[in-house]
C-alpha cells in the first residue's frame, strides 16, 4: 500500500513542475491537458483497494499468455 501522505507530497512536487509531457517505461506518453488528468487520477492511488495476485482472472490470463510467448 502507498503511504498517502508521502505519495501525495511527491505527486504535488511532480505536479509543480508543470510538465508538458510525461514519459513512462510502463505506459504511453502523456501530453498536454492529459498530464493534469493523469496527475488527478494518480492522486487516487493511495485510496484504491490493494491488488491481490489471482484476484483479476483476465489480467492473470493475459500475463500468463505473455509469459508463454516469451519462452
Amino acid at each position: 500500500m502507498a503511504d498517502a501522505e508521502k505519495f501525495g507530497r511527491n505527486l504535488r512536487n511532480a505536479s509543480s513542475l508543470s510538465a508538458a509531457r510525461l514519459l513512462s517505461a510502463h505506459g504511453p506518453t502523456v501530453e498536454g491537458p492529459m498530464v493534469d488528468t493523469l496527475m488527478e487520477a494518480m492522486s487516487r492511488i493511495p485510496g484504491l483497494p490493494q491488488w491481490l495476485p489471482g484476484a483479476d482472472v483476465d489480467l492473470e490470463a493475459a500475463l500468463d499468455a505473455h509469459r508463454v510467448r516469451r519462452h
